[in-house]
């Protein structure tokens, strides 16, 4: 009696999940790159994988930390620019 009460319980547990999944909306997949490198052509890899990423369709967040935020400076150092 007590497996076939948890077999009960687990198949309604394993329904109702996939019955919960259902409902939701198709949620559109997201991208979240962190470029933190201060080589111009690893920040640039990270922009051009980070658009291409785009391009197929997920949202996509470019977070910038340390010596990599150079590149968002309007007066940005000569080093980000060459």
């Amino acid at each position: 009696m007590r497996i076939l009460t948890v077999i009960l319980l687990l198949a309604s547990t394993i329904s109702f999940s996939a019955f919960a999944n259902d409902n939701k909306a198709d949620p559109k997949p997201n991208l979240l790159s962190f470029i933190t490198s201060d080589n111009t052509q690893t920040q640039l890899m990270g922009m051009v994988l980070s658009l291409q990423a785009l391009k197929q369709g997920p949202e996509v967040n470019i977070l910038l930390c340390g010596q990599a935020s150079d590149i968002a400076l309007i007066d940005a150092p000569q080093s980000v620019l060459t």
